[in-house]
């Protein structure tokens, strides 16, 4: 008792009941909210899950403080974001606006709009991080692509530019989360979008290798160097090709997509020939 009150983690000890019986006994500090008082019969088999559950509670109580910091963060940081788009929607109410007046406006509600995304994918990396092993079902990976892509034939065809998929049939489930590979899949392929010219064509190929689902994302874009593919996953990494091609973003995307994947278990690649494109692939393992 006296290293729990330390805040230590005892050691799981023997006690004996008043029954006769043996048992084991852990007890675990959690902080502010007080201690955790574990006790099972002493049976070999029964003593190991109790050692494996103590280890796993302050891990456990640590991501429910992080989630409850997220979940505060989020609050603090979108309630004023949201009250100054508020306000902005207003001020054409309060009398015309020149030129110039309606120009300031319209860069205020676009970096509010960049400041709110920013904060969502922050919000989102940490959530992913937090979350490994949660809401994971088995789903087919083939359904969540098409899906992934036919959101964006809209944005494909504003841009003048093909997108082709080439999926192998039958393909077996991988279990994992349909949101969060969702996300990852988007990011890859919002990521072609955005970097490969008007009228360039994006391959999208999913197939099974061994004993893993492996989906890659081509387009025929500028291509990177070895340096830049050495750092594209790192948070806020912007090529030094984004500005030359206009290219509006945050940094976040490929570095979700990594998160996620990794969450799941699978790996995370990219190659690319200057001038000649790139593919950003993944492979999740099967069910």
């Amino acid at each position: 008792m006296s290293e729990a009150l330390t805040g230590e983690t005892t050691a799981p000890a023997r006690i004996e009941l008043p029954n006769g019986r043996n048992a084991t006994v852990s007890i675990v500090p959690l902080g502010q909210e007080g201690w955790a008082f574990i006790l099972h019969p002493d049976e070999t088999q029964q003593a190991l899950s109790v050692s494996a559950a103590v280890e796993r509670i302050p891990a456990a109580v640590e991501n429910e403080r992080s989630e409850q910091f997220l979940s505060n963060f989020s609050d603090i940081i979108r309630v004023p974001l949201r009250e100054i788009r508020d306000l902005i929607t207003k001020v054409p109410a309060a009398g015309d606006l020149n030129e110039q007046q309606s120009r300031l406006i319209g860069q205020v509600v676009r970096l509010n709009s960049e400041m709110t995304m920013l904060v969502n994918d922050l919000l989102a990396l940490g959530q992913i991080k937090l979350q490994a092993g949660e809401q994971r079902a088995p789903l087919r990976l083939d359904l969540l692509i098409e899906a992934a892509v036919g959101t964006q034939y809209a944005e494909f065809g504003r841009r003048g530019q093909q997108v082709t998929t080439e999926i192998q049939p039958q393909l077996p489930r991988v279990t994992g989360s349909e949101e969060g590979l969702g996300r990852a899949v988007a990011a890859l392929i919002d990521n072609a979008i955005k970097y490969s010219p008007a009228g360039a064509q994006v391959k999208v190929v999913v197939h099974k290798t061994g004993d893993a689902i492996v989906v890659a994302v081509q387009d025929n874009g500028p291509g990177l160097t070895a340096e830049e593919l050495a750092q594209v996953f790192d948070p806020f990494y912007r090529a030094p090709s984004t500005d030359m091609l206009g290219v509006s973003g945050r940094g976040l995307g490929l570095t979700i997509a990594k998160a996620v994947v990794e969450q799941h278990g699978g790996r995370i690649w990219a190659s690319a020939t200057v001038g000649a494109g790139s593919a950003f692939s993944f492979s999740i393992p099967c069910s």
